[in-house]
């Protein structure tokens, strides 16, 4: 079924069972001889496609449920790509790999989905990578390009078998709390706060009796939009961004903006991104973004990460003040001596 043929040494199979035996090692299952194929969108074999299909039609329309249902079958292990790095979504990732263990992930990456994980070696959360471009060499490394898509859980991490130290984990999708769990989640922070907070709580939940008794605002408390749920934390956020232009100067944002693109100011879950990649300080604060399922919550650590990066981006610019007016003090001074000697 789906017949894909190899360009190296021109063996025709399976493009399952292709990819099944690259999973295992990045060699053609015949010769031995280095694949370098990209299985998923590796052309099929036209010619042997319709001589199987003229000639042993049953066979193949049997093949072709059994991959389904394989497919369907198969657990959503991906290789893991550890790094000191975090990464967020809708980053690019640029990767030069010649570890034969890498070499080994982004072959059954290419022979599968196009997809591994990325985190950090003690984080119990990572990120999923799609390959968008990919390049060999002949000695087997590679130059790759990827985006990251979305965050995940990564459990049942072990050693797999023929992959040369590589380890692999089922990787699991991570969902936003809706907006009733988000509430009940924030009276619970608020529960637990000080005296101060529970009055401040206190007369918010008056303020809201008295919007309810009003048949105004209760159609608009019952039917508010996410869009309207976080319009102020948006607007604060916007702010906060303006400051962070200005504080960074009209040069180092506008190349700021040429690598992470504009702030995406309509979306709030990609704003939060966006931010998180941008400040690449504080790990602390960005995996406490990363981890979050409250999107109300991860609107708040970004606007601290804003904050912080401003402090960091002043504290940048005073620094590399003085180093440039002692460098220019310090050419003087040598050139007023070397007049006087």
């Amino acid at each position: 079924f789906d017949p894909v043929t190899t360009p190296a040494c021109g063996h025709t199979f399976c493009r399952e069972c292709l990819a099944l035996a690259l999973r295992a090692k990045p060699n053609c299952p015949l010769c031995r001889t280095p694949a370098n194929i990209d299985v998923q969108s590796h052309p099929v074999n036209a010619v042997m496609s319709h001589i199987l299909q003229t000639h042993a039609s049953e066979e193949y329309r049997k093949r072709s449920s059994e991959v389904k249902l394989e497919k369907k079958r198969r657990n959503p292990r991906h290789g893991i790509f550890f790094s000191n790095l975090l990464s967020f979504p809708g980053g690019k990732v640029h990767l030069h790999l010649f570890e034969l263990r890498f070499r080994t992930l982004v072959s059954r990456a290419l022979a599968t989905d196009r997809k591994f994980i990325i985190m950090q070696r003690d984080a119990p959360i990572g990120c999923i990578v799609n390959i968008v471009t990919s390049r060999s060499t002949a000695d087997g490394r590679f130059y790759i390009e990827g985006l990251v898509e979305s965050r995940c859980r990564v459990d049942q991490i072990r050693f797999e078998e023929g992959g040369h130290g590589l380890e692999c984990g089922e990787a699991h999708a991570i969902v936003d709390l809706k907006e009733d769990e988000e509430e009940r989640e924030a009276d619970n922070k608020l529960s637990e706060g000080s005296e101060q907070e529970k009055k401040d709580d206190k007369s918010a939940k008056e303020d809201e009796g008295v919007m309810r008794s009003n048949p105004e605002s209760k159609g608009w408390e019952q039917n508010a939009s996410p869009a309207v749920r976080y319009r102020e934390p948006m607007e604060i956020l916007k702010r906060a961004i303006e400051g962070l232009e200005e504080a960074m100067g009209d040069y180092q944002f506008k190349m700021t903006r040429r690598v992470h693109g504009d702030p995406p100011l309509n979306d709030p879950e990609q704003l939060c991104w966006w931010v998180c990649r941008v400040v690449d300080s504080h790990d602390d604060l960005r995996m406490a973004c990363l981890t979050t399922d409250s999107l109300l919550a991860r609107l708040a650590v970004s606007r601290q990460l804003i904050v912080l990066g401003c402090r960091d981006a002043r504290t940048r610019w005073w620094v590399q003040t003085f180093a440039v007016g002692g460098i220019l003090a310090a050419a003087v001074g040598y050139a007023v001596v070397g007049d006087f000697s």
